[in-house]
């Protein structure tokens, strides 16, 4: 079977303008947002590299409530307009099942001021895993991505944003 990256979408809205939106999601602190989903872990802890998560090439390393880490780096910034990360070296049980994943957060202003938000998050399944992945993984991290979205602008709108 032939592996196939296998892409999820969430969308939302921000009544912020795309400045204020980009600038506070990238700060947010992921233990706020990420707060688990049935099976999907909670991040605990968030651990930087060598600079701040505000340009290509910086790195940080995610540990999940299931004692898993990944590893992020920062691949495309664009302030007030995208970023993109490649999440690698998962060590829980998706090191069984993808060989990383693609996420890329895009904001486009609109006519009230406001901020409209995609956010794609694409996993590469290990060749043979695509069906394993779809069946199992797709549609709890599909709501998963949603509920995160929706908690990351109620704190964006009320200002409480907590940096990492």
């Amino acid at each position: 079977m032939e592996k196939q990256p296998i892409r999820l979408s969430a969308h939302g809205y921000a009544t912020t303008d795309p400045s204020v939106t980009f600038t506070r999601i990238v700060a947010i602190d992921l233990t706020t947002v990420f707060t688990g989903h049935g099976v999907l872990p909670a991040v605990v802890e968030v651990t930087k590299g060598h600079r701040e998560w505000t340009g290509t090439g910086a790195v940080r390393a995610v540990t999940f409530s299931d004692r898993g880490e990944v590893l992020e780096r920062l691949t495309g910034y664009e302030p007030a307009a995208r970023y993109a990360y490649e999440a690698t070296n998962f060590t829980n049980v998706l090191r069984f099942l993808v060989s990383g994943a693609r996420s890329e957060w895009s904001f486009r202003p609109d006519l009230k001021g406001g901020t409209v938000i995609e956010w794609d998050y694409t996993f590469h399944p290990l060749p043979g895993r695509t069906g394993i992945v779809r069946a199992l993984l797709a549609k709890p991290w599909k709501r998963y991505i949603e509920e995160v979205l929706l908690r990351t602008v109620t704190q964006i709108e009320e200002g409480t944003v907590r940096a990492s």
